[in-house]
């Protein structure tokens, strides 16, 4: 996910992090900026951050969430093939 710099806020330098897959520019302030303008640029970089760690979080939610289901499902498949193998073990007959 990547935003746009406002008009209002140059910022010639961008550190990039990479999270699976995923480039977040993250604005660094610069050290010559008036007060004002510097107030102003840590505040949208804030913000920014607040998008960011919301996107970061939904995506391992949704991982859990699909780990969850998938290990739902394989504990579904085992505990089916122990019946199986239960019935069979008290089985005398021969098996196909």
């Amino acid at each position: 996910m990547r935003t746009s710099q406002s008009k209002d806020a140059p910022c010639r330098m961008t550190q990039r992090h990479c999270l699976e897959g995923q480039v977040y520019s993250v604005p660094l302030i610069q050290p010559e900026l008036r007060r004002e303008e510097a107030v102003l640029q840590i505040a949208d970089a804030l913000l920014y951050l607040e998008v960011i760690s919301t996107d970061i979080f939904r995506r391992v939610s949704e991982s859990v969430e699909k780990n969850r289901r998938q290990l739902h499902s394989v504990s579904d498949r085992i505990r089916l093939a122990q019946a199986r193998v239960d019935k069979i073990k008290g089985s005398k007959k021969a098996t196909k």
